[in-house]
């Protein structure tokens, strides 16, 4: 196809007013350009910035190809995957991969900015351009590795590849433009390489190769990087190998597989490997996702994650965020993937990884009505248009909308609208669209039965006669104490500064509230608690509108704090726990300890790696969740005080877990992994954290803090495997006192935990963690009577099992 330098925009006028009075980003430019590519260039710094430094490169490819014309993918994978092969040298690998990266992202970004590609194409072409870079980047870490350690040889003595499979919008085909790419990495079995030198274990062979690959793709050089990438999909998350094998994983989905791991799935695409590598994981796989019944299991986690987003989006004020806040990106996507997983095991043809190939499959099928699926595809298309655009500007992964006036009044630009306005008034529309279906999709039943009689009962003017009036079973004081307890509340400077909506929102909630009250014990205290919790609401509208909407709620709401102090302060404390009222049966069910632990790793995969300040919120978040849990349970008389102090345990064991699993990432990034002979596949290998006192004897009250031992196996000189080594010792010293620290850090949100150190070998004055040898020593040589007595509440908590196992022998002997 022969150049078009005159081929425009499809806005091109808007878009050149604004580059006229925002833009300097593209005057340094080559003239050589065709005109549309010079403004694309003044529109996206990005864009700027890849014609300047590639001048050469697009000034011969837009004599060949127009800009409207697709990005010959195929042709440039040939030319850079040649170019890759030739080299031996990891930087200049790097480089080559960059290179290729970003020419190609700045041809795609330049399409979007003159909206000529569909976005479905963009988002194919994307992902393609991902399986090309990922593909010539493993080819290049597969031939060093095989040069250094030898060929590893499945069964049939064919060469073995690892299998990389693309998760989340990756394997569906549907990249956004600045995306980071979910993988996990299998092989097919274990062994031995093969070849003439050194050789290698399977398993750490394809360990290594995958870190090399990582290196290779999210190393930020000068060049940037390819991609970022995020490995927590994998069996065991972040704990877990980088690399396993098809049976260790069979056995893990069979045995421990949760129901968000099933969601995960669906969109699982294998993008290396050989037919024979790929048909064994859709063996192995198939079965674990589509299920050929519909069972309850299945629609309650459906019902948890809806619950998990709903909450998310108070939580976090995501409302300018188009793919996680209300409406968003988001919850069009578990529209579909939920019903995908539901009947997908009955149903073949709904097993689509793509939204847009899924969402007609389950239309074909009569799952979704014709229209419905109309409407949300349109929606979502036009979301996943803005961040596109949002994103090509600066080749940033954000899905915020913009706050300058000047990337507000582009945005409206590119889409061709006329005003920022207009763009949030469209955006509105779409979010309302797509938020409606996501209510109504596994909608739980209300209770209608909670129809109050007394809605003409005002809260601002009321009086003591009308009170009376309306509850003549009350005794005067009572009435009298219940107007003294509102006419504080209307006078006070919180419900003076309601706006009129909050102030409409709170009459009619307000009625409600006072029906329920008849069934409490002492309407009084009841009512001061909730007014307590009312006040710290106040001006937080997704409160109000829960507690106005949702009846269940303050039928619990009012039970709760009728019985108990401690839960009405804690939910005017963290207004985000009402969330948990809308679900009795979980609300007095505690999780079991596997439970806890597993939604944990739920809820902290939805937190960036490096957002250590949100993993600390969410962490507290959810020891404030499932403490409630456990004090409704035990008001309720679902479980007796004994159970209670176990759950709290758990709850308490579950944290540690998950702050040491947090600090050993951030430690081995820093200083590399210790230098160990114990088993690097177990979780953080070499150190354990044992449990004393009532935390080791599952007797946690609410508040306790946490008496704790730290405890490690390995040479305590030899030197970890970074680039600033320090010796296993001071690792292992650093780890602990980052755990302390965590534990005991004081948030918005309060302290997870205080945490006691004291109980260690000669207490404050021994070190703060012991090799186990050295702790075996002491114990026999030289512990007082009254620490063998507290060595028999102990146990491990958190750590390396093997450890585990050598505790609870010493415990016995």
């Amino acid at each position: 196809m022969n150049p078009d330098s005159n081929d425009s925009p499809k806005h091109h006028k808007i878009l050149t007013a604004w580059a006229e009075r925002y833009s300097s980003s593209g005057d340094t430019v080559s003239a050589k350009l065709p005109a549309a590519v010079v403004l694309c260039g003044r529109l996206s710094p990005f864009v700027a910035q890849q014609l300047r430094g590639n001048q050469a490169f697009f000034e011969d490819y837009f004599s060949t190809y127009s800009i409207s014309q697709p990005p010959p993918l195929e042709e440039l994978r040939q030319e850079y995957s040649t170019r890759l092969a030739s080299q031996t040298n990891l930087n200049a690998a790097k480089s080559i991969l960059r290179q290729w990266r970003n020419r190609v992202m700045t041809i795609i970004a330049m399409q979007r900015l003159c909206d000529f590609t569909p976005i479905e194409q963009e988002m194919h072409s994307l992902s393609v351009l991902a399986d090309q870079l990922i593909s010539a980047a493993y080819q290049w870490s597969y031939q060093q590795m095989v040069g250094q350690w030898g060929q590893p040889l499945a069964k049939d003595k064919t060469p073995m590849h690892l299998l990389i499979l693309a998760m989340g919008k990756y394997g569906g085909y549907e990249l956004n433009f600045s995306s980071d790419v979910d993988l996990i990495f299998f092989y097919h079995c274990d062994g031995v390489t093969q070849g003439s030198g050194r050789t290698l274990e399977h398993q750490t062979f394809f360990t290594r190769l995958g870190q090399m690959l990582i290196a290779l793709l999210a190393d930020v050089t000068g060049d940037g990087q390819v991609f970022r990438v995020d490995m927590r999909l994998r069996p065991y998350g972040d704990s877990g190998p980088l690399a396993m094998s098809f049976d260790a994983a069979e056995d893990y989905y069979q045995e421990q597989g949760r129901e968000w791991e099933r969601f995960a799935m669906i969109k699982a695409r294998p993008i290396t490997g050989t037919e024979q590598e790929r048909a064994a994981f859709y063996g192995m796989i198939a079965p674990f996702v589509y299920r050929r019944y519909i069972d309850f299991g299945v629609l309650e986690s459906i019902r948890a994650m809806k619950k998990m987003i709903q909450s998310e989006v108070r939580r976090r004020s995501l409302q300018d965020n188009i793919k996680l806040g209300s409406g968003g990106i988001r919850e069009a996507e578990f529209i579909v993937q939920s019903l995908q997983l539901i009947r997908g095991g009955r149903v073949p043809e709904l097993r689509e990884r793509s939204f847009f190939s899924a969402l007609r499959a389950l239309t074909a099928q009569g799952v979704i009505k014709a229209d419905i699926a109309a409407t949300v595809g349109r929606e979502y298309r036009f979301l996943r248009q803005v961040e596109h655009i949002m994103q090509a500007l600066r080749d940033e992964q954000t899905q915020t909308l913009p706050d300058a006036p000047e990337l507000q009044a582009l945005l409206a630009a590119i889409l061709g609208l006329e005003s920022y306005q207009e763009c949030l008034s469209q955006l509105d529309a779409s979010r309302q669209i797509i938020h409606h279906e996501f209510i109504q999709a596994f909608r739980l039943e209300r209770d209608e039965a909670t129809n109050l009689e007394h809605d003409h009962l005002p809260l601002s003017g009321l009086e003591e006669d009308d009170l009376a009036a309306f509850f003549p079973d009350w005794s005067s004081a009572t009435i009298a104490e219940l107007m003294r307890l509102i006419k504080t509340f209307t006078g006070s400077n919180a419900f003076q500064k309601l706006s009129d909506t909050g102030r409409n929102r709170l009459n009619a909630f307000f009625p409600k509230l006072m029906q329920s009250l008849i069934q409490s014990r002492d309407p009084v205290v009841t009512l001061e608690r909730i007014l307590g919790l009312l006040r710290s609401i106040n001006r937080r509208t997704a409160y109000l509108v829960l507690l106005e909407e949702n009846p269940p709620i303050l039928e619990h709401l009012v039970k709760l704090c009728d019985q108990s102090a401690w839960v009405s302060e804690r939910l005017a404390e963290h207004p985000i726990l009402l969330d948990e009222l809308l679900y009795p049966n979980a609300l007095y069910t505690p999780l079991t300890d596997t439970e806890l632990a597993d939604e944990l790793r739920v809820q902290l995969l939805r937190i960036e790696p490096d957002d250590e300040e949100q993993q600390q919120e969410q962490l507290r978040i959810f020891k404030q969740t499932h403490e409630l849990r456990v004090a409704a349970a035990v008001l309720n008389q679902t479980i007796n005080v004994r159970k209670a102090s176990r759950y709290l345990s758990q709850i308490a064991s579950a944290i540690v877990a998950a702050v040491l699993n947090f600090s050993w990432q951030k430690l081995c990034e820093r200083y590399g992994p210790p230098h160990l002979e114990a088993d690097p596949n177990s979780v953080c290998p070499g150190f354990a954290i044992v449990g004393y006192g009532k935390f080791g004897g599952e007797e946690l009250g609410f508040g306790s803090d946490l008496d704790v031992v730290f405890l490690y196996q390995a040479e305590a000189e030899a030197l970890t495997a970074g680039e600033r080594p320090i010796s296993n010792a001071q690792f292992f010293t650093r780890l602990a006192q980052r755990i302390i620290s965590s534990l005991n850090m004081r948030t918005l949100s309060g302290v997870l935990y205080e945490v006691d150190t004291r109980l260690r070998p000669s207490g404050n004055s021994g070190l703060l963690v012991s090799h186990i040898d050295a702790f075996q020593d002491y114990q026999k040589n030289e512990a007082w009577t009254w620490e063998h007595q507290a060595l028999t509440r102990a146990r491990v908590v958190a750590g390396d099992q093997t450890i585990a196992d050598w505790f609870g022998q010493l415990r016995c002997s």
